[in-house]
């Protein structure tokens, strides 16, 4: 996962049904840089789950956490459990990432090896 996003083969979903992607990337004002970054700094402890996707039963979603210290738009600095899920898709031999949640976590995420 960490050589396709080093290489930008990735992708976070904004689009009409995930919009809370867009508003967290906006009220934290995560660059593309700040984006990649805070996923390159995921390892196996942010680790949550494994499931089949309920809506095609073919791809496999993968479920992380991570606490980050980000900067609000209006509050300033503040610690912040990111929830984050993404899926492995095979595009032109080879592995593309989409990530399709990224923003905070709406309930307290639990984490496999913690």
């Amino acid at each position: 996962v960490k050589a396709c996003v080093q290489k930008d083969l990735y992708r976070i979903s904004i689009n009409p049904n995930r919009k809370e992607n867009e508003i967290f990337i906006d009220e934290y004002r995560l660059t593309t840089k700040k984006q990649k970054d805070m996923i390159l700094s995921l390892d196996i402890y942010d680790f949550s789950k494994i499931e089949k996707d309920k809506n095609n039963n073919i791809e496999i979603l993968y479920f992380f956490g991570k606490e980050y210290e980000l900067n609000h738009r209006d509050r300033g600095f503040e610690f912040v459990e990111t929830y984050i899920k993404f899926t492995i898709k095979p595009r032109n031999n080879t592995d593309f990432i989409l990530f399709i949640s990224f923003h905070k976590a709406n309930w307290p995420i639990k984490y496999y090896f913690k």
